[in-house]
């Protein structure tokens, strides 16, 4: 089960985390940040799909030409907050089996390759860091920088 959002420089949160329970609902007034929260979800969507960088920030097309995913709105220029050059999200859950309940973390920040004012030149979307811990455990499952 999903339990807790972390957002670091994501659109417009500059450092936000959200807890989740067994049925979490967002309310809130126009332009509170709910679809944020929504593209935060997306965005992690899209890596589970096997996604690169590119498809989930802008658009995947699938063969003959048709798209297989819608990818972020606002594209690169709105998914960091305010003058940031990269954001990261982290997720926590907890892992059940028949005789253990386990917590883990997966996180990942992310430099969207924004155009620099100078030379109007976009870089490509990578992967600053990523990460994924099961708590308990001394080392990272899995860890690249």
């Amino acid at each position: 089960m999903l339990t807790k959002l972390r957002l670091t420089n994501f659109k417009g949160f500059k450092d936000a985390e959200l807890t989740l329970g067994e049925f979490t609902l967002l309310v809130g007034t126009n332009a509170s940040g709910k679809s944020n929260i929504r593209d935060a979800f997306r965005f992690l969507h899209g890596i589970s799909r096997e996604y690169n960088l590119a498809e989930i920030i802008g658009e995947g097309y699938g063969g003959g030409g048709f798209i297989r995913w819608f990818g972020i709105r606002g594209g690169t220029r709105d998914l960091v907050f305010r003058g940031a050059r990269a954001f990261a999200i982290e997720i926590f859950f907890s892992l059940k089996t028949d005789q253990i309940q386990q917590e883990a973390s997966y996180r990942i920040e992310i430099d969207p390759g924004i155009e620099s004012g100078e030379t109007d030149a976009v870089e490509s979307p990578r992967i600053l860091t990523e990460r994924l811990k099961i708590s308990g455990q001394k080392d990272n499952i899995f860890e690249a920088v």
